[in-house]
């Protein structure tokens, strides 16, 4: 880890000497939906002849809106983070809840990767890194340019435990994809179109006929180069030849755990992209062979159980992480992972018992403190008859308005085909369905959506219960 930590470690240490408070934009779904109701009102005040209240309301919608969001960053100045956005401070502030979190008061570190289009032998992500902590949880993604500087400096100064796979990867692995190219032509990779009807044919037995390319002489283990390289390239997006660039490191060192770990998750990503059963049947095969290979390595042994659940493979990722707590002990990924893995199996007491030991091994204050609120929680469920029903009643109902809503946004988007006929044909009647479909139809979503989100806050499990 210490060398996969090197590239963010530097960067952070620039940035620290500069002295330089680090911003990205904020992710918000909030404005999206404020912005679809507001350009609604101000076309239906226009259509209504009431033109200073419709130029208002666009006003509002197009230029106040933007102006908010634009203005809406989360800062990191080395020590803390913040969100400047003024609509999040005011409801913060009115609710008595802070506003800022501390680097030691981190808990969890996860990042979402969405397919955007496949191009050129290419598949475009969209990388969203949410960072949580004392109820607080900031979401920023790849599509602000600064998400790499923010995220060398932010996670160089965090422990390895509060991230998942994917942030590692990001932390270590995120570049320019111009120059990850030109690294992959260095070492004698092919694009993508030439190696695609090799990848979905039955594995090469000649291993001798593989070339492991010009890799440059200053790298001293060219397996090593490799194993970065098909990072990159992962990372990137070039699915097809990070996995050539996994074969060949594997050439070299068959037997390497690590390769193989991260050669299962890119052919398991390509078979995502791709919907191949069989390519993803021969991630898994991958996978299984590097917790074969894994040896006494506690905590990589714990990163294979989390592919595995990843992978939805739980009866694998419970049998990794039980290996993990044999191999090394106190491993707090591995009770994490088996209180995730009985979690799905309604095991209460399993839960409870394995978040315990979670905060028993946890590194730091912050993951201490996490791990024993999921304990008291779950303890909670598991004693109390009332707190479960009631926690189970916020459950359902969150899942059946988030249901609505979705339902609420189909009616609204059926409701414009009628408004822009009418619109179009001068027909009167056609219209005022129209607006009346989709006014209902946004009113419905955003209502339903903030009562969807409200739920999806469990209620605190020291909370008195009255008869």
């Amino acid at each position: 880890m210490e060398n996969e930590r090197s590239v963010a470690e530097t960067a952070a240490g620039e940035n620290e000497g500069a002295g330089i408070d680090l911003s990205v934009r904020a992710v918000s779904g909030g404005y999206l939906a404020a912005l679809l109701l507001g350009s609604y009102l101000s076309a239906l005040l226009f259509y209504l002849e009431l033109d200073a209240a419709g130029a208002a309301a666009f006003a509002l919608s197009w230029i106040g809106l933007p102006f908010l969001a634009m203005r809406d960053r989360i800062v990191f100045d080395g020590r803390r983070l913040a969100r400047t956005g003024i609509l999040f401070n005011v409801i913060r502030r009115l609710s008595g809840r802070r506003t800022r979190l501390r680097l030691g008061d981190v808990e969890q570190i996860d990042t979402q990767a969405t397919r955007t289009l496949r191009r050129d032998g290419r598949v475009h992500y969209r990388y969203r890194t949410t960072v949580r902590g004392l109820g607080l949880a900031y979401a920023f993604s790849s599509a602000s340019a600064s998400y790499p500087e923010m995220l060398a400096r932010l996670l160089a100064e965090l422990p390895d435990e509060v991230m998942d796979l994917r942030t590692l990867d990001m932390r270590t692995y995120l570049g320019d994809p111009k120059e990850i190219q030109m690294k992959a032509s260095f070492a004698g990779i092919p694009g993508s179109d030439v190696l695609e009807s090799s990848l979905r044919s039955a594995p090469r037995r000649n291993r001798s006929a593989i070339d492991t390319g010009d890799i440059p002489d200053d790298e001293s283990n060219k397996a090593d180069y490799l194993h970065r390289l098909g990072n990159e390239l992962r990372v990137a997006g070039f699915l097809i030849q990070s996995i050539e660039a996994f074969r060949r490191a594997l050439h070299l060192r068959p037997r390497d755990p690590r390769i193989l770990l991260d050669l299962a998750r890119g052919m398991h990503s390509y078979a995502g992209s791709e919907r191949s059963e069989k390519l993803r049947m021969r991630s898994i095969a991958a996978l299984r062979l590097s917790s074969r290979y894994a040896g006494e390595d506690a905590g990589l042994i714990a990163r294979i159980g989390e592919a595995f659940s990843q992978f939805g493979r739980w009866r694998l990722a419970e049998s990794a992480f039980r290996r993990a707590i044999e191999r090394g002990g106190n491993c707090f990924l591995a009770f994490r992972g088996l209180a995730e893995t009985a979690m799905r199996e309604g095991k209460l007491a399993h839960v409870i018992h394995q978040f315990d030991a979670a905060n028993i091994a946890a590194g730091s204050n912050a993951l201490r403190r996490w791990a024993g609120g999921e304990a008291a929680y779950f303890a909670r469920l598991n004693s109390d008859d009332e707190f479960l029903e009631m926690e189970s009643s916020r459950v359902q109902l969150a899942d059946s308005l988030g249901r609505f809503a979705r339902s609420g946004f189909f009616a609204a988007a059926a409701g414009a085909l009628p408004l822009l006929y009418g619109l179009i044909f001068d027909e009167t009647l056609a219209a005022n369905v129209g607006w009346a479909v989709t006014g209902l139809g946004l009113a419905v979503w955003i209502a339903l959506l903030a009562g969807s989100t409200f739920f999806e806050q469990r209620f605190p499990h020291d909370i008195e219960l009255d008869d």
